[in-house]
């Protein structure tokens, strides 16, 4: 009798399940007064981290049980390399460090799924925020810290007043340098296009907030075409390692590898199982529900398939109406488009009337007045920004990123971060082995959840996408 191998076998089997609790390698709070910070590790019950794109810095929340006790190692007499862990009995951490708010925190959590291992940690720290739900019972103390990095006090702090000239994406740069914003690195897409603007006393990330609805990617289409309007809309988020100024086109790229990792893109399954199909390893999905699919009503309030903008030139006191219909313009979509509605009474007039003032011969380049007036003078009637092919396209491009919005729940992955690809396969009714075409397909993470325990650790996942994915039905 032959024996058949089977070729799933020596794959790991994951169910349902999540992986236990991640490994905290360290998590310390300092002093004010710089002293060496007290490890609280023992008392931590829950820790949540965040990221999400719409969010212009990441955060976290440790929720701490504090018994007045406080660990304290010696080597015992004799015997090398063993500790001997004694408890030292304290008034409280809140006490003990005398808790007010902007104290820092250093952590270090390392996953223990060996499917997906990452690791949680910010190499500028992260600084008390808020110091919230704070209760007594049965002899002990429990309360919640808010974390927020240094980029989000410094913003509080600063506000950007100077001139800037040239591409947004070069001065996006500009600005988190000269205000000292960027304790790590910046992720930064190269924009087309000079746009010159005044910071107006806001603050830093208010104004890189703004400059991205106003910015168009570098390049050209499949086409040859300028990716002037087509391409329109940024990002501005931060995650763990990375402060991002990113195109969403560039985020929804069809490349294999994803544009925030540079990794292949990461799988997932709703089939119960966690083993492999057609050779490739996929993780499980616990738990997904969709949000959002369509909404017609809101996209129609909202302009999403049709709007008509009329523009005002106060130099010449005249004005030009402008229609923008959805159909017309060159968006490239991650797969095929399947959430605009093709019923010709709904997307055939505007929904929506905007009304804008155009950048006629103001902001003239030059770092001097005498430049400037010289460069007016060369050409009074230049254009500061195009804004009839570029700012209306951007507002329909954010309202069809978020057109279809589905939440997931998988087990501990520290490795995905905000603006990241993934793959997301569900079975269909008839339990085949094939995907469900409508749903399954390439996700943006829009936000992240890290949430570990003392049992468990879970990552929960906000996905959007600019489409549907499967082919239209026969009916």
């Amino acid at each position: 009798m032959t024996i058949t191998k089977d070729p799933l076998a020596e794959i790991p089997f994951v169910t349902n399940m999540s992986v236990g609790p991640a490994d905290f390698r360290e998590f310390t709070i300092s002093n004010f007064d710089g002293s060496a910070g007290l490890d609280v590790r023992g008392a931590i019950a829950e820790f949540y981290f965040y990221e999400s794109v719409l969010s212009n810095t990441i955060s976290a929340t440790v929720v701490l049980v504090d018994t007045g006790y406080i660990a304290n190692s010696d080597v015992r007499d004799g015997e090398e390399d063993k500790e001997e862990v004694s408890a030292q009995k304290t008034p409280g951490l809140l006490s003990l460090l005398n808790l007010r708010g902007g104290e820092r925190v250093d952590f270090e959590i390392v996953n223990s799924n060996p499917l997906s291992q990452g690791v949680i940690s910010v190499s500028s720290g992260m600084y008390i925020n808020r110091i919230r739900d704070l209760g007594n019972a049965s002899q002990k103390d429990m309360f919640a810290l808010d974390l927020v990095p240094i980029e989000y006090i410094q913003n509080e702090k600063v506000r950007v007043t100077g001139k800037y000239e040239g591409k947004i994406s070069e001065n996006i740069g500009s600005i988190l340098n000269e205000l000292n914003l960027n304790s790590m690195p910046l992720a930064v897409d190269p924009t087309s296009f000079d746009y010159n603007f005044i910071g107006n006393d806001r603050k830093p990330f208010y104004v890189c907030t703004w400059l991205a609805s106003k910015a168009v990617p570098e390049g050209v289409d499949d086409k040859g075409k300028s990716l002037s309007g087509g391409g329109a809309g940024y990002l501005f988020f931060q995650t763990k390692e990375f402060m991002c100024f990113r195109s969403i086109d560039k985020l929804l790229s069809k490349d294999p590898l994803d544009s925030v990792t540079n990794k292949p893109i990461k799988k997932y399954t709703y089939n119960n199982t966690g083993s492999a199909r057609n050779g490739e390893d996929y993780q499980n999905i616990l738990s997904y529900s969709f949000n959002k699919t369509i909404d017609i009503a809101k996209d129609l309030t909202l302009g999403s398939y049709n709007n008509r903008s009329i523009f005002f030139d106060p130099l010449s006191m005249n004005y030009q109406v402008v229609e923008f219909k959805f159909d017309d313009q060159k968006i490239n979509y991650t797969n095929k488009l399947r959430s605009i509605p093709k019923v010709k009474n709904i997307t055939d007039s505007p929904t929506r009337l905007m009304s804008h003032v155009l950048d006629t011969g103001v902001m003239p380049s030059g770092t001097s007045s005498n430049d400037q007036l010289k460069a007016w003078k060369d050409d009074q009637t230049a254009n500061n920004y195009d804004a009839k092919n570029i700012m209306v396209q951007s507002i329909m491009r954010y309202n069809q990123l978020f057109s279809i919005q589905l939440n997931i729940v998988v087990p501990g992955d520290f490795s995905i971060t905000a603006g990241s690809r993934i793959q997301c396969d569900f079975a269909d009714l008839t339990h085949s082995d094939k995907p469900d075409n409508q749903l399954s397909g390439i996700y943006m993470v829009a936000s992240v959840c890290h949430k570990t325990t003392t049992e468990d650790t879970f990552t929960s996942l906000d996905l959007v996408s600019d489409s549907l994915y499967g082919k239209k039905p026969n009916n």
